[in-house]
């Protein structure tokens, strides 16, 4: 962590320590870094020189529950009281002005005697003020305000002339029930008041309040004079790098619009977020080391085991299954198997299996030995394809006086805040997710910190000899984007910007989309024979996805991992997952239909504005097809391909020589292969969005075979079912495949899709299971 970060957060503040001394909350001195920290952005923006109007988007990870409060609090006092010194006379002339005490009202009376006295301490505290001109507004949640017992300032709303008056004579307004439309109307009637106010500090709450609040909106209610926005996101939540990346393009693009698209929002100045050791020190909570790789400083890996590795279909799993290798009879085992695919490599391979055996002995086993202590439940997370000896093997090693469970990696992401793992010992030997080719979007293929259920603690362990290149590569990429998504002017100005990484050596490895972990359909021969207390009989395979009920808890699951977790499945609540399906499918073929009408109105309309021809309306080309081969009929199709290829990074293009396909008469490409490319492609001929999800809607409708649909429909039960549809998991859920045949826009839609699903529950009890 940079010396520079702490010295922010640990120096010596007249100002801070003065208001820290004013604030009521019980926890303000444990948030005097928080409170210099914000502090010092906040004097960064307002000193500024510049004439652009600023969206400081400030993403604070790890915050207790109390920040928010304690921050508000601050930020009140900060501004009525250090803001500039009119506020301070006042209060002067006030202390010195007689009380007028009401007749029979002992409590008004209480009250007015007690914010004398909190004047009175004001006025003897040495406040400095800064000469800042203009008003501000401060938009927050009521339910900031009114703190729990004990907390709660009662002062605020007397030191600023009370909340949602914009036209008094204080320098501060505390909005807790104004927004956009409000102010539009009130500074339509009187605009001196929309020229005073410099700047906005919004508390961000998912509030029509809080989104109404934009750029436009601020540049058309008159409010010319702004020069910062402020708005301060307080998450509870650890620093996850996915995350990042979606807060700054809902911040800066989607929600207040001071960028005008998601690649301006990437690069954001403005967005100013903590990475994780940052963000605990802010609150002095210990940073615990999750992620431990053991590094492979022979490289035996390389061309020797690597030969038999690269032969197999998934290269990503294989590897994940060598790793498991942590005694002599697993190696003995993955040695015989790859010798009977390799021929002429057994010394070499033999010699290569020995090194991993040794490995293991000298510090896979001590760590997660150390790790493990005398914790007696311990949960282990494995690929999602373990075998029987796979699993004997490791309890062979760890289960001496332990009672070890194995679970897929779906189960460490966490479901209503919780993840399905119950053991409070988790050591995670999977190191790459077999679901998805991103580096950092989905569990645990990330060195992101995991969310954990209260009490849990993880080690997720690798080690080079399987993942020595692949993991350079991935820290590398990961870290590129951490620095990108954490730089800021803030940092740039206080001298505390990420390190780039160091360009790695070794020479990328890539590999075709890994396996699905959820096989969950395929034609398994373990089948279980199971009776329901009310007579009805049915067959489930192992593999099959179940919901079950037990104990109060309602969850998703292989049949296979629930016979593991529960020695008696008597009493257990049962329904197959596939039973629920019907709802998604037709809700898919709905979407379906309605896409193809959307298709078919558009290129009336089209038609009728003179951009195709009626011979165009015959054809069985797509509408972009036939306007892009018109815009190279007219430019030339070097021309057009420059345009439209300009916006988009080396991974969105395509070849000047791939580019003919599409405007090719013959092709029947129903669109481009990667989603930014597609969007360019359809704001580039100037169509609509609606065109675009259509299009994606029978695009994916035409490839999707069977058995693609069933894994994308139990992906979707697996994510939302069960879980809280936040802002955050809609932004996921928006760009997910089974979004492409949903078209689902606004997470009501989809909240209201999930109720529709959970009506076709029906849980039944086992009898008996053979």
């Amino acid at each position: 962590m940079n010396d520079n970060f702490k010295n922010i957060v640990n120096k010596g503040s007249e100002l801070v320590d003065a208001i820290i001394s004013l604030m009521v909350h019980s926890q303000k001195s444990n948030a005097r870094r928080l409170l210099l920290l914000l502090n010092e952005i906040i004097d960064f923006y307002l000193s500024r020189k510049d004439e652009d109007i600023h969206f400081p988007i400030v993403h604070i990870p790890n915050c207790p529950d109390w920040a928010e409060y304690v921050f508000v609090e601050y930020l009140v006092l900060k501004l009525a009281l250090s803001y500039n010194d009119e506020n301070i006379n006042k209060l002067k002339a006030l202390k010195k002005a007689p009380i007028m005490l009401a007749t029979n009202d002992n409590r008004f009376n209480n009250r007015l005697i007690k914010y004398r006295q909190y004047v009175s301490q004001i006025c003897r505290t040495e406040i400095p003020t800064y000469s800042y001109t203009g008003k501000n507004l401060l938009f927050t949640p009521i339910q900031v305000l009114n703190a729990s017992r004990g907390n709660k300032n009662e002062y605020l709303s007397n030191l600023t002339g009370g909340y949602n008056n914009l036209d008094n004579d204080s320098n501060l307004t505390i909005c807790t029930e104004i927004g956009q439309k409000e102010i539009d109307d009130i500074t339509y009637d009187n605009e001196l008041l929309g020229e005073s106010i410099s700047n906005l500090f919004v508390i961000y709450r998912n509030t029509e309040q809080c989104n109404s609040l934009t750029k436009s909106g601020i540049e058309r209610a008159g409010l010319n004079n702004v020069k910062n926005c402020f708005v301060f996101e307080f998450s509870p939540k650890p620093q996850r790098l996915y995350k990042t990346r979606a807060r700054m393009i809902k911040f800066g693009h989607s929600k207040f619009e001071c960028l005008a698209t998601e690649k301006e929002a990437l690069y954001n100045d403005d967005f100013i977020t903590f990475t994780e050791e940052e963000s605990l020190y802010l609150f002095e909570i210990p940073l615990f080391k999750q992620h431990v790789f053991i590094e492979d400083d022979q490289f035996y890996y390389n061309g020797m085991i690597g030969e038999f590795v690269g032969t197999c279909d998934y290269p990503i799993l294989e590897r994940n299954h060598l790793s498991l290798c942590l005694n002599g009879e697993l190696c003995n085992r993955y040695l015989k198997r790859a010798q009977s695919a390799i021929d002429g490599m057994d010394d070499e391979l033999a010699l290569s299996i020995g090194y991993q055996q040794e490995i293991a002995n000298n510090r896979i086993i001590p760590d997660i030995l150390k790790f493990i202590g005398d914790d007696t439940r311990v949960a282990f997370i494995l690929p999602h394809d373990v075998t029987k000896q796979e699993k004997e093997g490791l309890k062979v090693v760890f289960g001496i006086g332990r009672k070890l469970k194995f679970y897929c990696v779906s189960e460490l992401k966490p479901k209503n805040g919780k993840t399905a793992i119950k053991e409070k010992c988790i050591v995670n030997l999977t190191y790459r997710g077999h679901f998805t080719n991103s580096i950092y979007h989905k569990y645990p293929n990330s060195f992101d910190p995991y969310i954990l259920n209260e009490g849990q603690r993880i080690l997720d362990i690798a080690h080079g000899f399987s993942f020595n290149s692949i993991h350079e590569w991935d820290l590398y990429e990961y870290n590129k984007l951490l620095c990108q998504y954490t730089d800021s002017l803030f940092r740039k100005q206080y001298a505390f910007t990420l390190p780039q990484p160091q360009h790695p050596v070794s020479i990328k490895e890539n590999y075709d989309a890994e396996p699905d972990e959820t096989q969950t359909r395929s034609n398994s021969t373990q089948t279980n024979f199971i009776t329901f207390s009310d007579g009805e009989k049915i067959s489930v395979l192992d593999t099959e996805l179940i919901i079950y009920e037990k104990d109060s808890v309602i969850a998703i699951e292989k049949f296979s991992e629930l016979k593991e977790h529960l020695e008696n499945l008597k009493d257990v609540k049962l329904q197959k997952l596939s039973a629920l399906d019907e709802v998604i499918e037709e809700f898919m073929e709905h979407k379906n239909q309605r896409a193809n009408e959307i298709v078919q109105v558009l290129r009336a309309y089209y038609l009728s504005r003179g951009r195709l021809s009626k011979v165009d309306e015959q054809s069985d080309n797509t509408i972009w097809n036939i306007l892009l081969r018109k815009k190279v009929e007219s430019m030339g199709a070097e021309a057009v391909y420059n345009e439209l290829m300009e916006p988009l990074n080396d991974r969105e293009r395509i070849s000047l020589y791939a580019f003919r396909a599409w405007y090719s008469p013959e092709s029947k490409m129903l669109l481009p292969l990667v989603r930014k490319t597609q969007k360019r492609l359809i704001e580039y001929l100037d169509l609509s969005m609606k065109y675009l999800d259509a299009m994606r809607a029978i695009k994916r409708a035409t490839k999707a075979n069977s058995k693609a649909k069933n894994q994308m429909i139990d992906h979707f039960m697996m994510d939302y079912l069960f879980s809280e549809i936040s802002d955050e998991v809609f932004e996921e859920f928006e760009e997910s495949p089974i979004n492409e045949s949903l078209q689902i826009h606004n997470i009501k839609d989809l909240e209201t899709l999930v109720e529709l699903i959970k009506e076709k529950i029906d849980l039944k009890t086992i009898a008996m299971c053979i």
